[in-house]
């Protein structure tokens, strides 16, 4: 057959890939949220000793209040941050950052307010201050690790397309 002078250019016409962030949740939240658990789970158990070493009636209501809210308030995070709502991302990571600051400012205070500070609350129970101490390190740990995992660039972008895409209801 002979070509047509009067056809116009024949361009081959492929099906172009969407360049569009895939919707399946990548690890690094999956991670971050269980170690919001594990956090949760750290300060149980300081909990836990703390009550074992000192253990008072008058506190046990508060700590156990405090226990449920804790827990409830893990619960919410992980269920935004799973169902991909970037303003929980951004909200932890702005609380985190800001808790941080706040523990900086121990560096500015005199460090004998401080140390006298903690002797005398802890006074004839150093077991106290240590569990305190290993349970704020690494609750401050694990924040930090899920607050770089929640803001990797996959993570962003997946929460970014999630919001794109019109699944940011509530």
């Amino acid at each position: 057959m002979t070509s047509n002078p009067y056809a116009p250019p024949s361009v081959p016409v492929n099906d172009a890939q969407s360049q569009l962030p895939s919707l399946e949740r990548p690890a690094a939240v999956d991670l971050a949220c269980t170690l919001l658990w594990c956090s949760t789970g750290l300060s149980i158990l300081g909990l836990v000793a703390e009550n074992t070493v000192r253990f008072q009636k008058s506190t046990i209501m508060g700590d156990l209040y405090g226990l449920l809210f804790g827990v409830l308030l893990t619960l919410w995070f992980t269920i935004k941050l799973r169902r991909g709502r970037n303003w929980m991302r951004l909200l932890l990571t702005i609380v985190t950052v800001l808790g941080v600051l706040c523990l900086s400012l121990l560096v500015i205070v005199p460090r004998q307010l401080y140390v006298q500070m903690y002797m005398t609350a802890y006074a004839g129970q150093p077991a106290l201050l240590g569990i305190n101490i290993a349970v704020g390190v690494g609750q401050l740990v694990l924040n930090l690790i899920t607050i770089i995992l929640l803001n990797k660039r996959a993570a962003r972008g997946w929460f970014h397309a999630v919001r794109d895409r019109g699944y940011n209801a509530a």
